[in-house]
């Protein structure tokens, strides 16, 4: 669907204008905001509305109309599940969702430094106070640097944002147990839970912010600034930075320096990456339409659970139905035609939809309850499998050709014959007429070894050493633009190979 929104997206032109006004105390930047609009919008469809807006400012000073300032707090955010640990490590480090599991996996099981780590939880119980409290004193000792903003007063067992009996699932939170000596990867994803540990313990941040509203004539412009009073838990999550506005005052008057339009295309939406994939993975209440299924997902339930989600992802990369590039995540043509196909289905159908995983959420809620049939519920999906399966025996219309010219595994021959893994992109290889290429070259991927370099036939064999062992065998007759013989061997780089002389 992401995919679609994107390929099906036109661009429209909007404006927004900029202003600079200059006050006795400094120079102010503002934006021109309509205040009768929803979030007082600053888009400016027509650019005959942006000419009435500059007629209107001609001839008049700035007027400060409003100026507020308010004191704020944020709380520090809650401990780590899996999937937020997932998503901050993408985020932050681009590492897919799997990996993240494989490593946590690792610090419980083989470093015995890291809780366990399969869980959806997001809070510890009332009865793992007492591991805290000597867990934070343990890190106090080793990493004395990162506890400025301590709050003592959070660590309590009254915090209910920590300690939270009510909202505890099978496992507590992602909390680190033990100091180990780690590298590399595995340091990094320690040090989030580490972090994460001792920040729920912190300050909350604090700041003021300052809201000003300019008149000019009838056209209204609006600056917002920041002040950060305590940095508290942000010190070791990564702090805001501050936006300093003049002190000005209600009623004071100063001049314009300039009013500008500025033309700005709307944008498509963005492609999935796997931090924003897990996240309607978790919660795919906005998919939804139908107020009760939404709230079914507003719970614990989602799509796939903490231990499978990642799982899920990796089982359509192999399939080929979507392309990991980078932090992105992309639909491959492959897995467009499923659900294109899938939605021709009056029965299978459904299957393309959250609503559906909701529905039968609700099913085997009522079943856990006591007031569901469970044998009914089995006979009513075993009659589904049965039925759907018949209807695409004997379904018309399947565009069945075009799955096999965009299937890439290892059964599809029409584009070549698979010879190993893509070191850009992990697709498959293909033995092409011309070169060994990467088969997602349509999605931008633009790995390829010539089969022809400087004269000389590169074969199969070497071909695929190249791609297991990231160089070929010393080899002969290669011939410079001269004409020259030499000898050298091909070296993996960037998008293809190179040459190591001898």
């Amino acid at each position: 669907a992401r995919r679609k929104e994107i390929d099906d997206f036109k661009p429209e032109t909007y404006y927004r204008i900029k202003a600079n006004f200059s006050f006795a105390s400094g120079e102010l930047a503002a934006t021109w905001f309509d205040p009768i609009k929803k979030s007082e919008s600053t888009h400016i469809k027509e650019e005959a509305d942006v000419k009435k807006i500059l007629k209107n400012c001609e001839d008049h000073d700035a007027l400060v109309s409003k100026l507020k300032k308010e004191k704020k707090k944020m709380p520090p955010p809650q401990l780590y599940s899996l999937t937020e640990l997932q998503k901050v490590a993408n985020r932050r480090y681009g590492f897919p969702a799997k990996k993240t599991l494989d490593i946590a996996q690792g610090l419980y099981e083989k470093h015995k430094c890291l809780s366990y780590p399969r869980t959806d939880a997001r809070v510890l119980g009332s009865k793992s106070f007492s591991q805290a409290k000597k867990l934070i004193e343990n890190f106090k000792r080793t990493h004395h640097n990162y506890f400025e903003y301590f709050d003592q007063t959070k660590l309590r067992a009254k915090n209910t944002r920590v300690f939270n009996d009510a909202k505890l699932t099978d496992h507590h939170a992602l909390i680190p147990l033990k100091n180990a000596k780690l590298s590399g990867d595995e340091a990094k994803i320690f040090e989030l839970v580490l972090k994460r540990f001792i920040i729920v313990f912190s300050k909350d941040f604090e700041f003021e912010e300052t809201r000003i509203l300019t008149l000019v004539g009838r056209e209204n412009f609006k600056s917002t600034g920041q002040r950060i009073t305590c940095l508290g838990w942000k010190s070791l999550a990564g702090g805001d930075k501050e936006k300093f506005l003049p002190s000005l005052n209600e009623g004071e008057r100063g001049e314009i320096k300039s009013i500008k339009p500025e033309e700005k295309l709307t944008q498509p939406p963005s492609e999935y990456t796997e931090a924003t994939l897990l996240q309607d993975m978790v919660n795919p209440a906005r998919l939804v339409t139908e107020r009760e299924l939404k709230k079914v997902f507003r719970g614990e339930v989602g799509l796939g659970t903490q231990a499978t989600r990642a799982q899920i992802i990796e089982t359509l990369l192999r399939r080929n139905y979507i392309l990991r590039k980078e932090k992105m995540i992309i639909a491959l043509p492959k897995g467009q035609t499923l659900v294109e196909n899938l939605k021709k289905m009056k029965l299978s159908q459904v299957i393309t939809n959250p609503e559906e995983t909701a529905k039968w959420e609700l099913k085997l809620e009522a079943i856990s309850q006591g007031s569901g049939d469970p044998r009914a519920f089995m006979i009513e999906i075993r009659k589904f499998i049965a039925d759907s399966t018949e209807e695409w025996r004997s379904a018309s219309g399947i565009t069945v050709k075009r799955v096999q010219s965009t299937n890439k595994g290892k059964s599809d021959t029409s584009q070549g014959t698979p010879i190993g893994k893509c070191p850009l992109c992990k697709s498959t290889v293909l033995d092409s007429p011309k070169s060994y290429s990467c088969e997602s070259w349509r999605e931008g991927c633009k790995f390829k070894i010539w089969k022809t370099i400087a004269s000389k036939k590169i074969s199969l064999a070497q071909a695929k050493k190249i791609l297991t062992k990231g160089k070929s065998d010393s080899l002969k007759g290669f011939k410079s633009k001269a004409g020259k013989p030499f000898n050298a061997t091909l070296e993996l780089k960037d998008d293809g190979v190179s040459f190591i002389f001898e």
